[in-house]
């Protein structure tokens, strides 16, 4: 019998449905909750535990924590006394609210908008003998609070004065300042301030806008003015709407400043204004601040200050007066001291001439990291053809992205063996290719496989000098002020009185032609109380610069390059081949330095492929040559022109050219006669005798043809009654 295979579907039996009935469970009371979280936190922390994982991450963490336990204490230690002295200098132990005298919505307003409860030293020490009505003379560090010292003693007074003011009762308050950006500045600090008070209204007269708005604003009404001299005595002789006979408090700030730039005339010419108004409606209560004091100062507070109350005069001052010999007999000899703040950190580096922009560049990629948020630095230099020169450069400047210490670390990186499988036969190709082991898909490549990145893709750039617009001076000034980083490339102009605030890092790429400089630069760190660095750049020959810094009594340890070089490439990276160790052997350099000269070679080709910027390079190299020779004579000896090889120095600015070459390009474009200053008259007599002989000369040469041709037949048959020259002058000849 054949199998028979039957196939049988069985179908499932469906269940029964039944109602399910809702079961109460007894409620727990709050004592067995609490118990049964507890076990499972147990029980979680136990498995968690026995996970050999979790132990290792522990271990790091508790490492990392101990090492910064002990940072901050050593910290704390070293840094105990330097507070206490910070607070017992800057700030007071008084409040705002104590100063009875003060107008109460000027104090609230100091709260909000300023966010201020506490004022420093010197503004409990002036103002209240600002409110009073005497006349002061002010000595200040940078950084101290000295504009709010005597702008809330005198608004509140304006504040309280009957009859209330109106915009056109006048200008009540003048404020001179020697810079634009200063000008600005204190504008915006009286802004907030008045916001309590609508009906006093600020304004300022400076150069760089247009005498028709400033004019203007002048028949609208000013009761706080704030000017730079050159443009106040202009107005002053050339509008009539503008009078001082109503000013009531007259300040000059930064006056050693003032008297620096050769604001003296003005000055007097503005005093002088003043005096014959004096009498007439009220006495003027007259203020000069300035940071430091010298024998100019001095001669303008006798002048113009009557029986003032002095300021800000540290016992080092009055010592310094009357200097003693051993004997105890006073000599003749008077030092400045020039201080600066104790919560700044002083350094420099010794570097050559070669080096120097490379190290720079290194230096701006270690602090300008993406994890560093929040970071600005300003790099002082010292002419304007070289700010624009390094702005335009590191503006239009790439690099492999391999080098940024972010990249290498946060981001997912792939070696391509396919790209090292052949090796360059020259030098410069390799330095070029770099012999780069981590490369990634999908990405912007050079023509050697290297991914390209700008220099500074996180951080945006700026440039402040003398040579810009107004307009984008202001823009400029308030977009660094208010941003949170950025680096501003810069002349002496934001050296002086300037707050920008939160300012990191201030890199004195260029030396500082005077020992004022130097404090003042460094003075737009560390201000009330912060913390703050500071680095100035040196060559070989102008180590002894620092004899003279110590002689100051400053405090400077120095930093290394082979500092900066390993922020960029550690240990880790050299032991996995980052650098091919026989391009450090050819040019007899270590691995680290490989990658200055890569940088610096890199901004050669961009100074080949730009004309502009190698226009600006050879203005820069000139400009640099000539502001070195303006050291004084202290300090020629060791600034000595002589002492710099001028073919590094080229080298620098990122030049192949030699300095005969660069001489003679600069004599070709840009050596010009400049156009003498006549007046109007002398020009107009010019004109008119230069009209003379080219007309003489055009009836000399009509006359010839005249002679040579035949006779025109309109000449003798005109019925007009001209002479013969004047006819021969309008003929014309076909």
């Amino acid at each position: 019998m054949s199998d028979l295979s039957f196939n049988f579907k069985i179908k499932k039996k469906t269940p029964l449905v039944t109602e399910k009935v809702a079961v109460r469970k007894p409620k727990r009371s709050e004592t067995q909750k609490k118990k049964k979280r507890r076990r499972n936190r147990t029980l979680r922390s136990q498995r968690v535990n026995s996970n050999p994982i979790y132990q290792e991450k522990k271990k790091e963490k508790k490492t990392e924590e101990e090492k910064k336990k002990t940072r901050k204490t050593l910290r704390t230690k070293g840094n105990q006394k330097t507070h206490a002295k910070i607070i017992k200098e800057t700030f007071s132990f008084d409040s705002f609210s104590k100063m009875n005298f003060i107008d109460k919505k000027l104090i609230q307003n100091l709260q909000k908008t300023f966010e201020i409860t506490q004022p420093t030293r010197i503004q409990e020490l002036s103002i209240k003998p600002i409110f009073d009505g005497n006349d002061v003379l002010m000595k200040a560090k940078t950084g101290t609070g000295k504009t709010l010292a005597f702008l809330v003693p005198i608004i509140s007074k304006l504040m309280h004065k009957k009859p209330t003011i109106q915009r056109k009762d006048g200008v009540f308050v003048l404020i001179i300042t020697p810079t634009r950006e200063l000008c600005l500045q204190i504008y915006d600090v009286v802004l907030n301030l008045v916001k309590c008070c609508v009906n006093i209204v600020p304004g300022t007269l400076m150069g760089g806008e247009t005498r028709k708005t400033e004019k203007q604003r002048i028949r609208k009404g000013i009761n706080v003015l704030i000017a730079t001299p050159g443009r106040l005595v202009d107005h002053l002789e050339h509008t009539q709407g503008l009078s001082l006979s109503k000013i009531e408090y007259f300040i000059l700030d930064e006056a050693d400043r003032l008297l620096e730039m050769g604001f003296e005339r003005p000055v007097n010419t503005i005093m002088e204004n003043l005096e014959k108004n004096r009498g007439k409606y009220f006495n003027t209560q007259n203020l000069l601040i300035s940071s430091t004091l010298n024998e100019k100062v001095k001669k303008l507070a006798r002048f113009s200050l009557k029986n003032p109350i002095k300021i800000g005069f540290d016992i080092d001052d009055s010592v310094n007066k009357h200097n003693k010999d051993s004997e105890g007999k006073a000599t003749k000899k008077k030092q400045e001291i020039y201080k600066t703040p104790d919560t700044l950190n002083q350094q420099y580096i010794v570097c050559d001439t070669k080096e120097r922009l490379s190290t720079l560049i290194c230096f701006l990629l270690w602090k300008t990291n993406k994890i560093i948020t929040n970071r600005k630095i300003i790099i002082f230099l010292y002419s304007c053809d070289s700010v624009e020169f390094h702005y335009k450069l590191f503006k239009k400047s790439f690099f492999p992205s391999s080098l940024v210490p972010i990249r290498k670390k946060f981001q997912n990186v792939e070696t391509n063996q396919e790209a090292n499988d052949e090796e360059p036969q020259n030098g410069e190709s390799k330095m070029k290719n770099f012999i780069m082991k981590k490369s990634r898909n999908k990405a912007v490549t050079n023509i050697y496989g290297t991914e390209l990145v700008k220099l500074f893709e996180h951080v945006k750039l700026f440039r402040l000098h003398g040579n810009i617009d107004q307009k984008n001076r202001t823009n400029t000034f308030f977009q660094f002020s208010k941003a949170t980083s950025g680096i501003l490339f810069s002349t002496d102009v934001a050296a002086r009185g300037l707050d920008l605030p939160l300012v990191d890092w201030i890199i004195q790429y260029d030396p500082p032609t005077n020992h004022k400089v130097y404090v003042h630069r460094v003075g737009r760190t560390a201000r009330i109380g912060n913390k703050g660095n500071s680095l100035l750049f040196l060559m070989p020959n102008e180590t002894d610069y620092l004899d003279v810094l110590k002689e100051k009594k400053h405090k400077i340890t120095e930093m290394r390059r082979h500092t900066i070089l390993s922020s960029l490439i550690s240990d880790q990276d050299l032991k996995n081949n980052l650098i091919d160790p026989s391009i450090a052997k050819q040019y007899s350099v270590t691995q680290r330095q490989v990658v200055a000269i890569w940088l610096h070679k890199e901004m050669e080709k961009i100074i080949e492929e730009n004309e502009l910027v190698h226009d600006l390079a050879r203005r820069g190299f000139n400009a640099y040559i000539r502001s070195y020779l303006t050291h004084p004579h202290k300090i020629r000896k060791i600034f000595d022109i002589k002492k710099v090889h001028l073919g590094h120095l080229a080298k620098s600015f990122a030049l192949k050219e030699t300095p005969t070459q660069i001489g003679k390009y600069t004599s070709n474009q840009y050596r010009k006669k400049k156009p003498q200053n006549k007046g109007i008259a002398q020009l107009k007599k010019e004109e008119a005798i230069r009209k003379r002989k080219f007309d003489k000369e055009e009836l000399n040469w009509k006359a010839q043809q005249f002679n040579n041709s035949t006779r025109h037949p309109n000449f003798y048959n005109s019925k007009s009654k001209q002479s013969d020259e004047k006819k021969l002058l309008n003929m014309e000849f076909f």
